[in-house]
């Protein structure tokens, strides 16, 4: 009721511009639909001040569905990555063949984006084998902003259905939308417990074996994982500095920030404090503030 009370406050203030932020995201899916339809019969009729409406949205259908005009950004730094004239007639049908065209594009720009397939590195011979240049250490990675329970039930789902997925049908199997999928399949690839060629996830060796362990092995497995990450040394190196094996939380996000200056720091240090106490590697003491290496019990 407050979200649809804050939408009509919007529209009655006849502002020539409503800008929405994810305004349908916390709306079950009948109320989510209708208001939907009502943004856009009010904005198509004209009766009111508003000449523009700017939406903000992860989900992708959301926007072919309402939009005439699509920018998808990009980011580090943020720009406007395609823009998408959307000329279908309104009212737009989500079952029409350029309406599911539309949205696999976007889908697949998306994608494409977050979870590219890297080229094959080629071997260095001959002619470039001199010219080579001291290896360079590989980049601190960023985690993505969520649980690993998540992460798990997602893989779960695509063991279920053989060890493989298509990305968008997988979004929709989970009722997730489909900016979250993308974030839980991007942790599992970057912990290798999935790849992701093209727009198919597809279990690796290890995600097998991790999907068919107790929990033991999962957290085990986790363990090993996770401490393989670079920005876990680099986080685990800082800690070995000081006797204690402690570090304030405000100090390492400080540190994340420099490490990451693209980057919400406050984001990655929370994502890496849940995932490290998840894998039994890092722990936190909430009275204090610290973050501390797990080595059974807390350091004292």
């Amino acid at each position: 009721m407050k979200q649809r009370v804050g939408i009509a406050r919007a529209i009655v203030m006849e502002r020539p511009v409503i800008f929405l932020d994810e305004p349908f995201s916390a709306l079950d899916v009948l109320t989510a639909d209708t208001l939907r339809t009502e943004m856009v019969k009010i904005f198509l009729d004209k009766k009111t001040k508003t000449k523009s409406m700017v939406l903000v949205t992860h989900n992708i259908q959301e926007a072919v569905l309402m939009a005439k005009r699509i920018l998808v950004m990009g980011s580090n730094p943020g720009h406007i990555r395609r823009e998408f004239i959307n000329d279908l007639p309104y009212p737009r049908d989500d079952s029409s063949l350029a309406f599911r065209k539309m949205v696999s594009e976007i889908h697949g720009l998306i994608t494409e984006a977050l979870m590219p397939d890297a080229p094959p590195v080629a071997p260095a011979t001959g002619a470039n084998l001199s010219q080579r240049q001291i290896p360079k250490e590989p980049p601190v990675e960023t985690l993505p902003f969520v649980q690993i329970t998540e992460m798990i039930g997602l893989l779960e789902v695509i063991s279920d259905e053989g060890g493989a997925a298509d990305i968008f049908e997988l979004a929709h199997n989970t009722g997730k939308d489909f900016g979250r999928t993308l974030y839980l399949v991007k942790a599992a690839e970057l912990l290798e417990l999935v790849e992701t060629p093209k727009q198919r996830v597809v279990l690796t060796e290890l995600g097998r074996h991790f999907v068919q362990g107790d929990i033991n092995v999962r957290k085990r497995m986790l363990h090993e994982l996770f401490s393989a990450l670079r920005i876990v040394q680099m986080t685990s190196n800082l800690l070995r500095r000081d006797e204690s094996l402690r570090i304030p939380i405000e100090e390492l996000t400080e540190r994340v920030g420099e490490w990451l200056p693209n980057e919400n720091p406050q984001q990655i240090v929370e994502t890496l404090v849940s995932w490290g106490r998840f894998a039994e590697y890092f722990g936190y003491n909430d009275d204090t503030k610290e973050l501390y290496l797990d080595i059974g019990q807390e350091t004292t």
